[in-house]
């Protein structure tokens, strides 16, 4: 009897009663608080899924800039970037690290922008011929390094001039004297060969790309600078004419070629 009204009394304590509700509250909250941060992270979760899947997702195009001896598809494929990869799991840095692997390249610069776009920029050594010996041939580098030649860079060698009659040794020395030449000249040079004079045993002969002759030492390169101001006052475009560069008077001499004089030489002893 007694138990019996002491739970009729605590059933009727409005206290009490307050409490457990309170109670319910506070756990209906949190269940509904949870509930909530789980709708949140699986809606979060199925866009992210939705978008990984779409083609919105994917890199739209890499394009190169700056390279000039090697194509736009190998450093394409040295970055191992293409349309399939996912543009924000794209890393620039390791593309970066890809691409400078190249012996050509000096540095790489990755640029991801809008539209899923990623730009690689390259800054590559500079070659100023290609030259052969014993079966290997090479590209030489301003800097006075070569690169082997291959199928990537291959198509160097249309633009810069062939080098021969030189040892490893002859190349470098080649390579420091263009080390100022700027590289349109150089581009305009079709041949250079070791062309030992009595009176400079380091002279070189330029076979211009316009069919001209040009007779130089090591020491007078840098006056190839003018070499177009002085065809083109002498008139001598398409003429395959002979001429001696002397750095002491820095001029352009035109002479008959030395074939040309061994030629009367013979004709005069006949």
């Amino acid at each position: 009897m007694l138990d019996n009204n002491k739970k009729e009394l605590l059933e009727n304590n409005s206290f009490l009663t307050n409490r457990n509700n309170a109670k319910k509250k506070v756990r209906f909250n949190e269940f509904r608080f949870w509930l909530f941060i789980a709708s949140v992270f699986v809606g979060f979760a199925l866009i992210v899924v939705l978008y990984f899947i779409s083609d919105y997702s994917k890199v739209y195009h890499v394009a190169i800039d700056g390279n000039v001896s090697l194509s736009d598809e190998y450093i394409r494929e040295l970055s191992g970037i293409n349309e399939d990869n996912r543009f924000l799991l794209v890393s620039k840095t390791k593309i970066k690290k890809a691409v400078e692997k190249a012996e050509l390249i000096e540095s790489a610069k990755v640029i991801k922008t809008d539209g899923n776009l990623i730009r690689i920029e390259v800054k590559e050594y500079e070659v100023i011929g290609y030259a052969s010996e014993n079966g290997y041939s090479y590209l030489v580098l301003r800097n006075g390094d070569t690169v082997e030649l291959d199928e990537n860079n291959m198509y160097t060698i249309a633009r810069v001039p062939l080098i021969e009659g030189y040892d490893e040794e002859g190349v470098k020395k080649v390579a420091k004297a263009f080390k100022d030449i700027d590289v349109s000249i150089i581009e305009e040079i079709s041949e250079i060969h070791h062309y030992p004079m009595s009176y400079d045993e380091d002279m070189m002969e330029l076979v211009m790309k316009d069919g001209n002759y040009c007779f130089v030492s090591l020491f007078g390169l840098s006056l190839l600078d003018n070499y177009y101001s002085v065809v083109s006052e002498l008139e001598l475009n398409g003429d395959n004419v002979c001429l001696l560069i002397d750095e002491v008077t820095n001029t352009y001499q035109y002479r008959k070629c030395p074939w040309e004089v061994s030629e009367d030489t013979v004709t005069d002893s006949e």
